[in-house]
């Protein structure tokens, strides 16, 4: 081989080497990388929520969930609280603050913060929530109102 031909490989080389490996990281970077996972992604924030001791009895409302892009990354995008996962329960008759501390506590709260949401005028402990970050950085909350009837409890990343 000739060292005219040599210097031609090299050159072609180089031509179409650096923007192929300029084109892969790029590549990479746009359909690779969005699809890495946040922390706490939807897989903690629903194993979370599905550890919580919630009664069998409790009749559900609604629920709600964001998954966000594949469970992974949350879109820019994004109208409502990405990732998480509630339900809104009819208010039981019986229900108590221990049990409420006792459900949120079930997803490995030790120390879960207390807040009364009564308006004026209404008893104390009408309407209150529960609240606390779990040791995976999800955040895990009960709210009971006392006025509409409903408990509302979900897990959520930060």
């Amino acid at each position: 081989m000739s060292t005219v031909y040599k210097q031609t490989l090299l050159i072609m080389g180089l031509v179409i080497g650096i923007p192929g490996l300029f084109l892969g990281v790029l590549i990479i970077n746009w359909f690779v990388y969005p699809f890495t996972s946040a922390h706490p992604n939807f897989a903690e924030v629903e194993s979370v929520f599905n550890k919580l001791q919630i009664p069998a009895d409790w009749q559900i409302n609604k629920t709600d969930e964001n998954s966000g892009i594949a469970g992974r990354q949350c879109p820019i995008e994004s109208e409502s609280m990405c990732f998480h996962k509630s339900i809104e329960y009819k208010l039981p008759e019986n229900l108590t603050k221990e049990q409420a501390e006792n459900i949120v506590k079930s997803s490995g709260c030790v120390s879960p913060a207390y807040k009364d949401e009564s308006s004026l005028g209404q008893p104390e402990g009408f309407s209150y929530s529960y609240e606390c970050f779990t040791g995976a950085g999800v955040n895990v909350s009960i709210s009971v109102n006392g006025k509409d009837k409903y408990v509302y409890i979900s897990t959520a990343s930060r």
